[in-house]
């Protein structure tokens, strides 16, 4: 006969079976990054609780300016959902002045949040303020020209920063994406041209909110930002001419050295004993045997 379990039996063994289902969801629920999770809750009607992680979350200060504007959105939809439509108009108004061309994300929201947020950015609030620090490259050579862009307020709502640059002689721009570089954006410009003479660089940079929508600008095509690019020189400078040498002094003269005059002594010597030897030999010579003439 087969033998027939208990009815405590069978629930310990259902509960035990929930149990692990439960434990499974809730590790694979902390797998998930806080976004999901926090649209999981709102999926599963858990607003409180969705409202409590992401205001915990808004409150880090690593967060990109597309990230912290996700958050804002799933806030609003669980305040919404939670009808605190106070703290969802707060929600929203944040919102869109940090960036006043955010779109709903959601495909499947419900009227009323379709309707909340159509009507929050109706009513185009002040963007917040965003200030950047700029200051044009000092260039010293041909490399690539590095445009830095930090921010002193607003940065945390700017998710791209967009350069656009023109050299002299040149009718249309061309725009770069600065790339984030700490706590910075930098962009690095290629030099072309001459490299015989300096050359003026125009460009203006716009700092943009997640949507794309321009939250500040410095420069424009008008008034552009100018930077000057030195010609390019040569690593061995060109040797310096010396001056031709002096000819040689005359205070070394022949007239003073002994040797000359003692040549000149001898010459003068010599000479004057062969003209004393020529009047001798032009003499006439007397004897008792005759006269006798010498030879010439």
């Amino acid at each position: 006969m087969r033998k027939k379990h208990s009815l405590p039996f069978v629930l310990l063994i259902q509960i035990t079976g929930w149990l692990v289902l439960i434990e499974v969801e809730a590790r694979l629920y902390a797998q998930k990054p806080p976004l999901e999770q926090i649209r999981e809750l709102i999926l599963y009607a858990n607003y409180p609780e969705a409202i409590s992680q992401a205001r915990l979350l808004l409150e880090r200060n690593d967060l990109d300016a597309r990230t912290r504007n996700q958050l804002l959105e799933l806030l609003a939809i669980a305040q919404i959902a939670d009808r605190d439509m106070q703290a969802a108009r707060e929600t929203l108004e944040l919102l869109y002045r940090r960036d006043p061309g955010h779109v709903l994300s959601d495909p499947d929201a419900s009227p009323p949040v379709i309707a909340a947020f159509a009507q929050a950015r109706e009513a185009q609030k002040k963007p917040i303020s965003v200030r950047l620090i700029h200051r044009p490259p000092r260039i010293q050579n041909r490399e690539a020209i590095p445009i830095e862009v930090r921010f002193r307020e607003g940065g945390d709502a700017v998710a791209e920063v967009r350069v656009s640059y023109r050299f002299e002689g040149e009718s249309s721009w061309t725009q770069v994406i600065a790339a984030p570089h700490g706590d910075a954006f930098v962009a690095r410009l290629p030099v072309v041209g001459p490299p015989d003479r300096s050359i003026r660089l125009e460009y203006t940079i716009l700092a943009l909110a997640p949507s794309g929508f321009v939250l500040v600008q410095s420069g424009t095509s008008e008034e552009p930002l100018v930077a000057e690019i030195p010609p390019l020189i040569s690593e061995t400078p060109n040797p310096t001419p010396t001056a031709p040498s002096a000819p040689p002094s005359n205070s070394g003269s022949i007239l003073e050295e002994w040797w000359f005059w003692a040549i000149v002594g001898g010459i003068a010597l010599a000479g004057a004993g062969i003209t004393a030897l020529v009047i001798a030999t032009n003499q006439t010579t007397s004897g008792t045997i005759g006269t006798v003439e010498p030879m010439r």
